[in-house]
């Protein structure tokens, strides 16, 4: 055994070792002296083996890291619960656990041992009275800044003493301090010195009409901020400079056009040629004016983003296109355009068209090797003269075909939610500012849309439709919409009654039939009264025994006024009945209050 450590470990092991061989040696003499063969049983020396390696090291290994960490005195299930909570970016499942550490021992000795617990929870604008208390408990450990929301002086005065021990510094919202004021003070302080551990920076301002031009604040004579891990850039109505090439996800906001953020154009395009290291980039009314754009086209010059991942853009959709001209970016990349801001001319169904048609220079960004990977269509109307699409790509990015759409559905969930905030983006998503009077209108705009970007209709399996009552009329030469799309499997309407519901699912019926007839999973967002219960059940009830057996999925989302309330004894029989069809159908009821 090696000498190089002397511990006691070391030594009492060794001791016990030279017994046990003594004490197999002098067995092997007395079975010489015997006669018989001195050799120890192979079984005997495997369970030896056995204990010592998956037995005894293991206790020894697990006692002294209880000893090096707290964290092991916990249950498995615990300290799982407790770290899945800490990832989280606004910590918010982390303050049960900070009540639970005033009554378990082990637990609270965890808590006070998690410096990296406390460095995120110091400046949330909910533990304002202490602040200090966590401050202390985040030992040196780099802390998330955030300023936003401060009722005092005194907090603020805080957490300018500690920015440069910052990894995460935020301020974009109303403070207890003027926003320019406070703004100034910590670009101030940011430099002064460097900043070795800051990885993330958001400042804005929301007012900016108070904002002169010249301001310092929107200055870029100023040196590069010396932040050498420095990743994320998030600016509002305020210009920083900093090393571009260091950055991975860059936001930029401006919200007092039509006068331009960078009223040059070669300024922009050499400040976006030092970015080479994007995998985030938006723009929101920061582009120069489009003919500037076209004049760098003309000089055939060129912004790449070999690394980008997703690309937001909001301005008008001519200047949108001047944009895109000049880049690089690749096919896999995620869009969001928001193409409804400053729109101009009329309101018409054919204007809406002529916007679609333009979409056609982004459809590479919709194909792989040259078909359609869109599988999934999302339209929405978050206002009156909006009009909002998600297309999603197939799960593995492959062409979209019939034979995937087909593919049988085995969870309840929803596979796509466009609009959630913990899913991803959605390949490609638009806003357009016009406005659809008749659900025929949508009709030709989703059919203008599959040809503009060459997407096949019987290869869409989901379809989600917010729309708004009058969209889901199925009169006799109405009912197109229902039956553009073959191949959906999974249906998610919103803002649907009941009378719409039983037209769209009966397949009692002959025409019922002809729409969606390969549904498998159905996604209700909508108010569902308990009176109306027994009209919904029927239809999924007929659709279940007359579809073809296709749906196995239904989950109802309902959404009930506020002051409404929840009237369990009288939704419990209709709940027994979607059990009574479960051998076929899964149901899934949801209650928002």
């Amino acid at each position: 055994m090696s000498r190089r450590y002397p511990g006691v470990f070391r030594q009492a092991l060794e001791g016990t070792l030279t017994r046990h061989f003594d004490n197999l040696a002098q067995r092997a003499r007395q079975t010489r002296a015997a006669g018989g063969v001195p050799m120890i049983a192979s079984a005997a020396a495997f369970d030896d083996h056995v204990f010592l390696t998956q037995e005894l090291l293991p206790l020894y290994v697990r006692g002294i890291n209880r000893m090096r960490t707290s964290f092991l005195l916990l249950p498995p299930e615990l300290l799982r619960m407790i770290l899945d909570a800490a990832i989280w970016e606004d910590r918010k499942n982390l303050r049960k656990w900070f009540r639970y550490g005033h009554v378990c021992r082990d637990l609270r000795l965890v808590l006070l041992g998690m410096h990296e617990l406390w460095a995120p929870v110091v400046f949330d604008w909910g533990n304002a009275r202490a602040s200090q208390e966590f401050l202390r408990r985040a030992w040196p450990v780099p802390i998330k800044v955030s300023m936003s929301r401060m009722e005092s002086e005194e907090q603020f005065r805080l957490a300018l003493g500690v920015l440069l021990r910052a990894r995460s510094i935020t301020l974009d919202e109303d403070t207890a301090i003027p926003e320019e004021t406070a703004l100034t003070a910590v670009v101030n302080i940011l430099r002064q010195r460097p900043l070795p551990l800051l990885e993330k920076l958001n400042l804005g301002i929301i007012h900016s009409h108070e904002t002169e031009l010249d301001s310092p604040l929107l200055s870029a004579d100023f040196p590069n901020l010396i932040a050498p891990r420095l990743r994320k850039l998030s600016l509002n109505n305020v210009f920083i400079p900093v090393d571009m090439s260091l950055l991975t996800h860059l936001r930029l906001y401006w919200s007092r056009p039509p006068i331009p953020a960078v009223d040059d154009a070669d300024v922009f395009f050499d400040m976006l040629s030092r970015c080479g290291n994007l995998e985030e980039l938006t723009l929101q009314t920061w582009l120069p004016f489009y003919e500037d754009l076209r004049e760098i086209q003309a000089e055939d010059r060129r912004l790449t983003f070999p690394r980008l991942r997703y690309l937001n853009l909001r301005h008008d959709l001519q200047t949108i296109l001047e944009f895109w001209n000049i880049i690089s970016i690749p096919a896999s990349a995620a869009l969001d355009l928001d193409a409804a801001y400053g729109s101009e001319g009329d309101d018409g169904p054919d204007t809406l068209l002529e916007h679609t048609r333009l979409l056609s220079a982004f459809i590479a960004n919709t194909q792989t090797g040259g078909a359609s990977k869109i599988s999934k269509i999302a339209v929405y109307r978050p206002g009156d003269l909006e009009l909002e699409v998600h297309l999603g790509a197939t799960e593995d990015g492959q062409p979209a075909t019939p034979e995937l759409a087909s593919r049988p559905r085995h969870s309840s969930e929803l596979s796509w939610d466009p609009r959630g905030e913990e899913s991803p983006p959605s390949t490609f998503k638009f806003l357009i500012d016009k406005e659809m009077e008749l659900p025929a209108d949508l009709v030709e705009f989703l059919r203008c849309l599959c040809d503009t970007l060459k997407l096949r209709a019987d290869s869409i399996d989901t379809l989600c439709l917010g729309l708004g009552e009058g969209y889901f009329s199925l009169a006799p030469d109405g009912d197109a919409l229902h039956t553009m799309f073959p191949a959906v499997a999974e249906l998610h309407p919103e803002h649907i009654d009941g009378a719409d519901i039983k037209r769209l699912l009966d397949a009692s019926s002959e025409r019922g039939c002809h729409y969606y007839p390969n549904l498998q999973a159905l996604h209700f967002s909508c108010s569902v009264p308990s009176e109306k219960y027994d009209t919904f059940v029927d239809v999924v009830e007929r659709r279940a025994k007359y579809g073809g057996g296709t749906l196995r999925f239904v989950s109802v989302n309902g959404i009930k006024d506020i002051d409404e309330e929840y009237e369990l004894d009288k939704e419990a029989p209709h709940l027994d009945r979607f059990k009574d069809i479960e051998p076929h159908v899964q149901f899934d009821v949801y209650k928002r209050k």
